[in-house]
């Protein structure tokens, strides 16, 4: 339990510190061009929501500093965002003052894991959320009980069998080396990887029955080549992405899953 705890605390200092040096919101900025892994994943979401949350209440889980929101109030839907940074919600609430006046939107400072919540949705959204948790099990059924009837819920997962992530754990050693040298890489908190298959397993913890799923982040130019050509590398994966590659989960870096709770 001890350890359980220490791995959301780092988890929750790491975000506090992206939205504190304001790095988090550039992951969104279409120019930055390690911002496309994020931005094509923002754009297959409103894709795969589509008309789907019009008048709806939804919930963004770890919804750090609202990108969701411009398309939940294009589409009329009632909005709370739920995360654990304080700093990431008040970046939130300093560009929303007059929706949040309005409760068109609503935000909510809390742990999602250790933290009950007393109200229902009928949709929620977790992008970069379930990977964080040691027991994603109990975040599936969570998810089913803040859920209305035939409620839809949407996440995202990094795919563990990728081409991407299979150059980083076969690179492991180069990878520490560049990075203690050079000071090339990142230095991101422990997060679970999946396979499709494991995550179809865990829907079915939450008595949810899947209607669709995408990939994104397709990729052929892997580690170390995003790193080191990063404007070569994020320019081919948009290519790609338009391309029969994309339905082969090999070549994708992530996929996203919209399940219905039965």
């Amino acid at each position: 339990m001890l350890k359980a705890l220490t791995t959301m605390s780092n988890v929750q200092n790491f975000f506090q510190k992206k939205a504190q040096t304001g790095e988090w919101k550039n992951l969104y900025d279409k120019k930055n061009p390690f911002s496309y892994p994020f931005v094509i994943r923002l754009d297959k979401t409103i894709k795969m929501l589509g008309e789907k949350i019009s008048g709806k209440k939804v919930c963004d889980l770890g919804c750090g500093t609202g990108d969701l929101i411009p398309h939940m109030l294009e589409s009329k839907a009632k909005y709370t965002g739920i995360d654990f940074s304080e700093k990431m919600l008040s970046k939130i609430k300093s560009q929303h003052q007059d929706e949040i006046k309005d409760s068109r939107i609503e935000l909510h400072c809390l742990d999602f894991n250790n933290e009950s919540i007393d109200k229902k949705f009928d949709v929620l959204v977790g992008l970069g959320f379930i990977e964080y948790f040691d027991d994603p099990n109990k975040i599936i059924k969570k998810c089913n009980d803040i859920l209305n009837q035939d409620g839809l819920l949407l996440l995202s997962f990094p795919n563990r069998i990728s081409f991407d992530f299979t150059m980083i754990r076969i690179l492991k050693f180069p990878r520490l080396f560049l990075k203690k040298i050079f000071n090339i890489g990142k230095e991101n908190p422990k997060r679970k990887m999946w396979s499709y298959k494991e995550a179809k397993q865990l829907f079915s913890h939450g008595e949810f029955e899947i209607i669709s799923k995408k990939n994104y982040y397709t990729n052929l130019a892997v580690y170390p080549l995003t790193v080191l050509f990063p404007n070569f590398a994020f320019s081919l994966s948009k290519f790609f992405e338009k391309t029969f590659l994309n339905k082969i989960n090999f070549f994708n870096v992530g996929f996203l899953i919209l399940a219905k709770k039965k």
